[in-house]
């Protein structure tokens, strides 16, 4: 699994959501929107990119974070920690 954050320019419509794999919607005052959640691999994080130029959005940046499952030994409860995480600007 894969924490993703991607910024898009424009407001893109919330209605989208499910389409770009269920991502939380978030517009900034500076006219952009920002796509976060998780997914479960890059090819699912590609898919959701190459669907971006079919609705004309430019895709502004990428940040992906690894989540990493630990179990905790004394209580054998699971806990996530992010790690590797990735920026890339376009």
């Amino acid at each position: 699994m894969e924490q993703v954050e991607l910024r898009l320019k424009g407001h893109v419509d919330t209605r989208w959501s499910d389409w770009l794999g269920g991502l939380a919607f978030n517009h900034t005052a500076e006219g952009e929107t920002v796509l976060t959640g998780t997914v479960c691999d890059q090819s699912a994080l590609l898919g959701i990119i190459n669907k971006l130029p079919d609705l004309g959005i430019r895709l502004l940046s990428v940040k992906t974070a690894k989540i990493d499952n630990i179990k905790d030994n004394e209580r054998g409860e699971q806990s996530v920690r992010l790690s590797k995480i990735s920026q890339v600007e376009g």
